[in-house]
């Protein structure tokens, strides 16, 4: 009788039945795109992915990487939100090779995304159209990449184009439709002088053209909106969304390739590798 070793990488974050089923949801379509690229790569190598959804609980993240610890597979590909003290402490245990999606985490190998240069292209054109009132939805700061790096982006842009940053005019919102709704609310309704919002995530984004079209508010005349993502739904939504394409299938490539370097080389030094970004104008900012 024949044996043959079957080797197993692991890709956290998302669910088969999830990407399947969820494809025009913002993060599970970009993470069903890493997942797409990552296949890809892996099936090369003679390599079978298995899926663990942790619903971006950190938490559920956490007991995931430290199960996996204990357990047989050859390599682990995190699409990570946050990094906080406690992953910290458990991927500095860990012998299993290691590559992180979407984040830059300290002494992890990583592919991730360039988006303070997305949030500030998208702002910067809606603020060389004129517009000079800019408000911000953003996302949680414990968010490297979509919360820091994206606001940065923003503000820079503003400050580029010799305007003040206004605090009041800046708001955090969930990843979701419904909280980009209460969040637009919140902001136009306290200031009706924005002219345009640059919005985190293209969810978000969707949540606010609908407060918009339910006020009476026109977008692009009143309003201008971009966003970072470039889905699907944002594409075809009543009101086109100018928006920053990231490259999700080439970061699950590259970061399946690059675990495929460590798992040859476990002495391979850590280094990480920035995507860059497309700005697609649409309608919503009058294009």
């Amino acid at each position: 009788m024949k044996y043959v070793k079957q080797h197993f990488v692991t890709g956290m974050k998302v669910s088969l039945p999830e990407v399947l089923n969820r494809m025009e949801d913002g993060i599970a379509a970009a993470c069903a795109a890493a997942v797409e690229g990552i296949g890809s790569v892996l099936e090369e190598s003679g390599y079978q992915l298995l899926l663990i959804n942790t619903a971006n609980d950190p938490q559920k993240e956490l007991r995931a990487l430290d199960t996996l610890c204990r357990h047989t597979v050859d390599g682990i590909l995190l699409i990570a939100t946050v990094y906080t003290p406690e992953h910290k402490a458990v991927l500095e245990r860990m012998h299993v090779p290691l590559v992180v999606l979407g984040q830059q985490f300290p002494g992890c190998c990583s592919v991730y995304h360039d988006d303070f240069g997305a949030a500030q292209a998208a702002t910067a054109h809606m603020l060389a159209k004129g517009c000079h009132a800019p408000g911000y939805i953003g996302v949680t700061l414990l968010d490297k990449a979509a919360g820091q790096q994206r606001r940065a982006g923003f503000e820079a842009a503003v400050k580029d184009a010799g305007l003040p940053v206004r605090p009041q005019r800046m708001v955090v919102a969930k990843f979701s439709t419904a909280s980009g709704y209460e969040q637009a609310a919140r902001l136009l309704g306290s200031d009706p002088r924005i002219d345009c919002l640059f919005c985190a995530t293209d969810a978000i984004a969707l949540g606010a053209m609908q407060y918009c079209r339910k006020a009476g508010i026109r977008i692009p005349e009143d309003v201008m909106i971009a966003a970072v993502g470039d889905s699907s739904v944002g594409r075809n939504t009543f009101v086109p969304l100018t928006s920053a394409h990231l490259h999700y299938k080439t970061s699950g490539r590259d970061a399946a390739a690059l675990l495929m370097d460590l798992l040859n080389d476990p002495h391979t030094v850590p280094r990480s590798q920035m995507l860059g970004y497309e700005l697609v104008c649409r309608e919503s900012t009058g294009d």
